[in-house]
């Protein structure tokens, strides 16, 4: 998983986007939500490799071991940070950590859209 802005990084340095606050290293010229008057203001796009439910075992931990031994490399979480995203801790990069984390944000968002009212009709 990494958590980014990227997506957003290009306007704002041409200047067609204004960035209020950001978490951690990847724009440490900004302030944190904290900082801004936003306390408990947690929204991070972020990505994540995924398999069907029904993947077996194996394939999951060979991929898992593939993916810790990719973001253990020095130059690929440098190229991470260049592409504006935060690389993830190694407690985050296991499929157990990214099920718990996929669940909290179905239930943070689920939530959010319930109390919108927001439908797709």
């Amino acid at each position: 998983m990494t958590r980014t802005w990227s997506p957003s990084r290009r306007l704002r340095f041409i200047g067609r986007a204004k960035k209020l606050s950001a978490a951690g290293a990847a724009a440490p010229d900004l302030r944190s939500a904290d900082e801004a008057g936003l306390p408990a203001f947690d929204i991070l796009g972020w990505n994540a490799l995924v398999v069907p439910s029904k993947t077996p075992k194996e394939i999951v931990a060979k991929l898992s071991a593939a993916l810790k031994d990719a973001l253990n490399d020095p130059a690929t979480r440098k190229r991470i940070e260049d592409l504006g995203a935060i690389p993830p801790q190694p407690a985050e990069a296991s499929p157990e950590w990214m099920d718990a984390f996929l669940r909290s944000q179905a239930s943070l968002w689920g939530k959010a859209v319930k109390a919108s009212g927001v439908s797709l009709d």
